[in-house]
């Protein structure tokens, strides 16, 4: 179970399995994975951050998940090429360099982007060069990924289609990169676009040898073992708690392995949007599908949920230590088994509609 094996908020036993969901604490500075150090809680202010910063109209129509707006920002040449598969947006060197990295992983919650974050990222790409996926939006990472310094090139692929995780020059760049970023948008296009493909195999292979690797919001909900994939609608709290069997809850494994996310499903905008009790409800789906056993006598691994609010980031290294930045929370939540009195809701058959009328 690697280095989440500890996961325990301060005041609980290590025989429980009980969650707190009530003003909880907040991680406020380094800790480790392994075994969180206790100075490093404070207490928490259970308040919403209803006040949203500009996001770059680059990310895309609908979407607050992307790099602050800059005023009078300098302008860095960009070539841009646009094809049936993929639009691809380049800015910095095309040659390629050799650079040292250092592997770990980006879990960003949505909103703004931290720069303190992309810092982190772009320090462990060893100034390399940087690839950006996403389904929606252009290049709204280059000017701020610029700013911060630092890179030899940051390009980004903008997916249409699945037949574009076979394209030549995409798995090219990919294989070369230095550090790999999923931006937001929709997850279901990450997993329809992605997943058992040769994009799935180089990301894997990368972040294996020591490439880090991150995500934000959409781009986040696929780092872990386990997937909220959205498949169907994007599901509320209450939806979810008053039907956690429902089958609007999709949930997709066998996709990213990045170390120390095992046994974990991950969630974003949790106070913004209410999402910490839809958290709960993925964890208890995993139990109750069956996906944390080996096999059908073992006993199941616990379910592990890191949910992160907007604005705000945890940086995992590869020893499994992690800090989060920003201004709002992260909330590292485990449920070692499931509930013995949990049931399928009674389904009735579907019956033709009668008008009234």
């Amino acid at each position: 179970m690697g280095a989440w094996s500890a996961w325990r908020l301060e005041g609980l036993s290590r025989a429980t399995s009980r969650l707190i969901l009530t003003c909880p604490l907040r991680w406020t500075r380094s800790a480790t994975l392994r075994g969180f150090a206790r100075r490093a809680w404070g207490p928490d202010v259970c308040t919403d951050d209803s006040e949203a910063q500009p996001c770059s109209p680059r990310g895309g129509p609908g979407q607050c998940a992307g790099p602050p707006v800059a005023s009078q920002e300098p302008a860095w040449p960009t070539t841009v090429t646009r094809g049936e598969l993929y639009d691809h947006y380049l800015t910095g060197s095309e040659a390629d360099v050799t650079r040292t990295t250092t592997g770990g992983v980006l879990l960003a919650g949505g909103g703004t982007d931290q720069p303190d974050a992309f810092k982190w990222l772009f320090a462990r790409a060893g100034g390399g060069d940087i690839v950006v996926l996403r389904a929606s939006g252009a290049d709204g990472y280059h000017p701020f990924a610029m700013k911060i310094g630092g890179l030899d090139s940051i390009e980004s692929f903008v997916v249409k289609s699945r037949e574009a995780s076979s394209d030549a020059k995409l798995l090219e760049r990919l294989g070369r990169a230095e550090a790999i970023f999923f931006a937001g948008g929709d997850q279901s296009k990450y997993v329809t676009f992605f997943k058992d493909t040769p994009v799935e195999e180089l990301v894997n292979a990368a972040a294996a040898r020591g490439v880090p690797v991150g995500g934000t919001s959409a781009g986040l909900a696929i780092l872990g073992e386990f997937s909220y994939s959205a498949m169907r609608a994007s599901i509320t709290t209450a939806q979810a708690l008053a039907d956690p069997l429902s089958p609007d809850i999709t949930i997709d494994k066998d996709f990213l392995s990045l170390k120390h996310l095992d046994g974990l499903i991950t969630d974003s905008h949790v106070v913004e949007r209410s999402r910490l009790g839809r958290t709960v409800a993925f964890m208890a789906r995993l139990h109750q599908d069956g996906w944390l056993k080996a096999n059908g006598t073992t006993p199941a691994r616990p379910a592990r949920a890191l949910a992160i609010d907007r604005e705000t980031a945890v940086l995992l290294e590869r020893d499994g230590t992690a800090t989060v930045v920003g201004p709002n929370t992260a909330y590292f939540m485990e449920a070692a088994r499931r509930h013995s009195n949990i049931a399928p809701a009674p389904r009735s058959a579907a019956t033709p509609f009668e008008s009234t009328k």
